[in-house]
């Protein structure tokens, strides 16, 4: 059995949370699921979904199309960056370069190999891209 943790970044700090999120302000919420899938929500998600995966998606995980909605990396990355230049207070040179970086990190429904054993490191290097601190429990 792998790691499992749900984690909430909000006010500038980790909590272990259950999806509690204030819809106002800035918010990054991380559920790992066996160390296999990490699913990524955020807030404020424009232009995206507000969601996107680490690790596996769903769909090619438990090889079930209607196990998550389809992945669109490029709207992802971008929705993550602005958020991330949201909080770093960064233009848009900043923001184009962070979107590259953060497309190598998500989870694509047409790649099925991982880059890492457990999503686990996936998830620290992807919150430092963002910089953000890993939650205490992913601190090594």
């Amino acid at each position: 059995m792998g790691f499992f943790g749900t984690y909430l970044f909000e006010g500038g700090q980790w909590t272990e949370a259950e999806g509690a999120r204030r819809a106002g302000e800035p918010w990054l919420f991380v559920n790992i699921y066996d160390s296999v899938i990490a699913t990524v929500m955020y807030h404020p998600s424009d232009p995206g979904m507000g969601m996107a995966f680490l690790g596996a998606t769903p769909r090619t995980y438990f090889d079930d199309a209607t196990a998550s909605a389809p992945t669109d990396v490029g709207l992802e990355s971008l929705g993550l960056a602005n958020w991330w230049a949201h909080r770093a207070r960064a233009g848009e040179p900043a923001r184009d370069d962070k979107q590259t970086e953060l497309m190598d990190y998500l989870a694509d429904d047409d790649i099925i190999e991982r880059r890492d054993a457990v999503v686990e490191d996936t998830v620290v290097r992807f919150l430092a891209t963002l910089d953000l601190p890993p939650p205490a429990d992913l601190a090594r």
